[in-house]
């Protein structure tokens, strides 16, 4: 059987001065198994050794350890799983891709001038705080804090709206994300529905 590899890219390793750990690593398994063809693809760093029917595959660039290291009686079995191994990668690439379309498109269809975004932090309380978007320029967006509205249900909890062009504190600008905009380290904005968000506070 011919080898899967063949047509697949080999990096050159960094010189002796800019070895990383990695590399020292990846070196350190080319000396037990020389004639190991290295290949980096699909997220990840494989050595392969169609002579002892090796397979051996790191995560990424930086890892320790490698996720797998195993072998087989021939260089079918070795071809098969390396296929079987490479199309769940593939899958998986597939869904994070498809993922990410689809978290484009909708800060493209939310995220414009005029729309109104939300907070809701808090654990023991919800605060509720409503933002609208002021301008967009590229991934570039200007939002402003606006009042709200709130009803109340019971003493410590309620309904709250946000109130259109009403502006309170001062502009503020955020770059946007695949997973929209973040207030903060921790906190992305919602898109405000024009519903009624619950608020609550400490008893």
């Amino acid at each position: 059987m011919l080898s899967v590899y063949r047509n697949e890219p080999a990096p050159n390793l960094r010189s002796v001065a800019k070895k990383s750990s990695f590399d020292r690593i990846i070196l350190d398994f080319k000396r037990l198994y020389p004639t190991a063809r290295l290949v980096q693809n699909y997220g990840h760093t494989f050595l392969i050794d169609e002579t002892v029917f090796l397979f051996i595959a790191f995560k990424g660039t930086r890892a320790q350890k490698p996720v797998v290291f195993t072998s087989f009686k021939n260089l079918k079995a070795l071809n098969i799983y390396y296929y079987s191994f490479v199309n769940k990668l593939l899958k998986i690439t597939d869904s994070k891709r498809l993922r990410r379309n689809r978290a484009v498109k909708k800060n493209e269809r939310e995220i414009q001038p005029g729309e109104i975004f939300y907070t809701a932090p808090g654990c023991d309380q919800i605060n509720i705080e409503f933002f609208q978007i002021i301008a967009v320029k590229g991934r570039s967006v200007t939002i402003q804090k606006i009042k709200q509205i709130r009803t109340y249900l019971a003493m410590d909890h309620g309904l709250a709206i946000g109130v259109k062009d009403s502006f309170i504190d001062v502009p503020v600008r955020l770059r946007i994300g695949v997973s929209g905009m973040r207030i903060d380290a921790v906190q992305y904005l919602s898109h405000w529905d024009n519903k009624a968000v619950c608020w609550s506070s400490c008893a």
